[in-house]
């Protein structure tokens, strides 16, 4: 299974989770593991959030000082991206920037 028709089968996936009682939870993510060769852990987090992020420091080969990273949010089911820059570390106002102005509404999971 190649990784397109792994992001198909979380987007598929995905609601049944979290809409599933505990027992019937561990039942998707087996069926998950085992269709998508996910080891458990790396499954559980996929199936438990919805946003992933990712950040790169623009400082040259010096982490000293100040300067700009980049933030990097996805939305895991629909691929919807937002970059932001921070200055420094302060990434907890662009986080919540981002997830008030998704264009989709509804309870996406955590960061």
């Amino acid at each position: 299974m190649g990784p397109k028709e792994r992001r198909v089968y979380l987007e598929r996936a995905w609601p049944r989770y979290q809409l599933a009682s505990r027992s019937k939870n561990q039942q998707i993510l087996d069926e998950f593991c085992a269709v998508c060769g996910y080891n458990r852990k790396y499954a559980v987090g996929l199936l438990n959030k919805a946003l992933q992020a990712d950040t790169v420091a623009h400082c040259g080969s010096s982490l000293a000082g100040d300067f700009v990273w980049s933030l990097t949010m996805t939305d895991i089911h629909t691929g919807w991206t937002e970059c932001r820059a921070v200055w420094g570390k302060a990434w907890s106002k662009q986080v919540h920037d981002i997830e008030l102005n998704l264009p989709f509404t509804g309870d996406r999971g955590n960061t």
